[in-house]
């Protein structure tokens, strides 16, 4: 499908709304169908992640629990999907503006996709240098940045295009072509900008190794899901000269890939989003509190009482310390409260301490200062 003029396609400034039009359908169908699957996968990922895969089964159970996890993760990946619709929204306005010939659709996209990872490119650098210089990047100003390497490619970029697409017919008038430049330079970069939302949403739940490995592989998690932002539309603007399902088979593809490259070769994002997702759920707290347990199977007795601290007035309830790591349907797994302090990406090494309790079987009482 060639995009058409602003005029032909709906008339006036109601382009942006066809545009958008165009991506909404399959991408509400792809959230839908993605949702709750994406739950349960969380779920196995975060069980292995802390060591106690043995919990995933026993807690799983059709129940109200599924059904908010079902629907909270409809809610992130409309916040995930959605960033990334906004990205590859503005960087569709490019070839919506110069309409490519449907022949070159491909080679414009896959040019234009990588002048736009450049700029994408000069974020991740400023962002690695103050990292290793250990500033903080107060003034917002440095994000100009993103305009450089977007300005410096503009030109090259509309001289290989001319007569490959509508708005570039040679010959191309000098005020024409420095306005394409500005015009380019001004749209890539803020498509540039706007992949910070999803590589935030990765980096905000990253652990990973210190020093410069671990910086490295933290910035490489930024380029990807930034690149990856743009997967929509690369996808959906590859197939141009083809029919309006191909074209939607391509953008699910371009997501499909990114999915997969961010798999091989960054597979701790997909730990990391899912703790951050268990937290943000209340599935895990890393709060200590005091707890009324009422189990045969683990008796107070059974606990170790410097541990746990557990007191009991003989009878079968008795209080403990703890937090929990893992609280979903049927099972609330307690941690002793000195884990509180054990980062994630050790906790696998520690949650043997853990116990599995029946959910019914315990009770919140309060919460105990962070001082312990």
């Amino acid at each position: 499908m060639q995009v058409g003029t602003p005029e032909k396609e709906s008339g006036g400034s109601l382009w942006v709304l066809e545009l958008i039009k165009n991506h909404f359908a399959w991408i509400s169908a792809t959230v839908a169908a993605m949702a709750p699957i994406a739950g349960i996968f969380s779920l196995v990922v975060y069980v292995n992640y802390i060591g106690r895969p043995d919990v995933l089964l026993r807690s799983l159970q059709f129940s109200p629990s599924l059904i908010v996890l079902v629907l909270a993760f409809i809610l992130f990946f409309v916040a995930i999907v959605g960033s990334m619709l906004i990205t590859s929204y503005f960087f569709s306005l490019v070839p919506a503006w110069l309409r490519p010939k449907p022949e070159y659709g491909d080679s414009f996209t896959r040019r234009l996709f990588g002048v736009t990872v450049l700029g994408m490119l000069g974020i991740v650098f400023i962002l690695g240098i103050a990292s290793q210089l250990d500033r903080t990047l107060e003034s917002p100003w440095w994000l100009l940045v993103v305009f450089i390497l977007p300005a410096v490619f503009s030109w090259p970029f509309i001289n290989g295009h001319l007569d490959k697409a509508e708005y570039l017919a040679a010959p191309l008038a000098i005020h024409k072509g420095i306005l394409a430049c500005v015009l380019l330079t001004i749209l890539v970069g803020v498509t540039a900008l706007l992949g910070i939302y999803p590589a935030w949403y990765v980096m905000r739940f990253y652990e990973g190794r210190s020093g410069m490995s671990g910086l490295t592989e933290a910035l490489l998690f930024c380029l990807l899901t930034m690149a990856g932002s743009l997967a929509p539309a690369v996808g959906y603007y590859m197939s141009i000269n083809k029919n309006r399902a191909a074209q939607v088979k391509s953008a699910l593809a371009g997501v499909l890939i990114f999915l997969g490259i961010l798999t091989l070769t960054a597979p701790p994002v997909f730990s990391f989003a899912s703790v951050g997702s268990m937290s943000v759920l209340g599935l895990s707290d890393r709060q200590v509190r005091k707890y009324l347990v009422s189990s045969e199977d683990y008796p107070a007795d059974y606990l170790n009482q410097l541990s746990w601290n557990a007191t009991s007035d003989g009878g079968k309830k008795y209080t403990l310390e703890a937090f929990s790591l893992y609280e979903f349907g049927p099972v609330t797994l307690l941690c002793p409260a000195a884990m509180r302090t054990v980062k994630n990406n050790n906790l696998k090494d520690h949650t043997n301490l853990c116990i599995a309790f029946k959910s019914d079987a315990v009770l919140p009482l309060h919460a105990i200062s962070d001082d312990i």
